[in-house]
């Protein structure tokens, strides 16, 4: 019993740990985007942008539409700002298991800058077409809200995540009457997030971090995170109503401590 005490302990102390690190990853992942969104020069040209569209009968032009694409002053220098960032920040198509691979991937990352009716105005050139998952998760943003959504398999069937935050008028409270539009950025998932999953100085060689989804709709559970069987991120699904399951019963039950079955039925204990 005093050796099952010390597992729940270990296994405790490490899932703490390892949500920190999750959680600190995702916040610079919002400073970030955050940090872009409140740059006084991309507040004041979008202002610019849409007093003109809306004063003017010409529809916004298509970000993707190079015969009619808007080329002011104004829009050059906006997608000159955010192709930089996503240069920068890894908010582009080049994913490391596609570059390992040699395989030409579609388009599959990006920087976009949308209106208040969520319709793109400007956009890097490897920014995705915001359809399927991407789609739901932008039209789920609630207004001068931020958000993130799930990790999710992009055109090229790569773990991808996407995360909006909200751009507000200058010198205004950031309220969604002032808000102007906001900006999306989708990017790989890859060994920066996933490598943290693993509690540095960690010696259990049976000890494992997961990240999980769960679909209540479809009663199922995914496994978001490589697997150390092998398995590739996005790639495993299980029964979310199988509680025997240890990621079924950790995502149901947080920091409750059970014995239960790993995703290939061995017996471990969970938390």
């Amino acid at each position: 019993e005093r050796d099952l005490h010390q597992w729940q302990m270990l296994l405790s102390r490490d899932a703490d740990s390892r949500a920190n690190a999750v959680n600190k990853w995702l916040e610079l992942q919002f400073n970030e985007l955050e940090a872009l969104a409140n740059n006084a020069s991309l507040r004041l040209y979008l202002t610019e942008m849409l007093q003109e569209h809306s004063s003017s009968s010409t529809p916004t032009p298509s970000p993707r539409s190079s015969s009619n694409q808007d080329n002011s002053y104004q829009t050059v220098y906006l997608r000159n700002l955010i192709t930089l960032t996503a240069q920068t920040r890894r908010y582009n198509a080049e994913t490391e298991s596609v570059i390992k691979a040699s395989i030409p991937s579609k388009i599959a990352a990006g920087i976009a800058i949308l209106d208040k009716q969520r319709k793109p105005i400007v956009q890097t050139a490897s920014m995705p077409a915001l359809d399927g998952a991407l789609a739901t998760f932008v039209n789920r943003v609630i207004p001068a809200g931020k958000a993130i959504s799930d990790i999710y398999a992009d055109v090229n069937n790569q773990p991808a995540i996407a995360f909006a935050v909200p751009i507000f008028a200058i010198q205004a409270d950031p309220k969604p009457e002032n808000q102007l539009g906001m900006i999306i950025g989708t990017k790989p998932v890859d060994s920066s997030l996933f490598s943290i999953l693993r509690e540095p100085g960690a010696t259990e060689k049976t000890l494992e971090t997961m990240l999980v989804s769960v679909d209540h709709v479809n009663n199922a559970l995914f496994y978001l995170s490589p697997l150390k069987d092998g398995t590739p991120p996005i790639s495993k699904m299980i029964d979310a109503t199988n509680k025997n399951i240890a990621s079924v019963f950790a995502s149901a039950h947080p920091g409750r401590f059970d014995i239960k079955h790993d995703y290939n039925y061995e017996r471990l204990l969970c938390d």
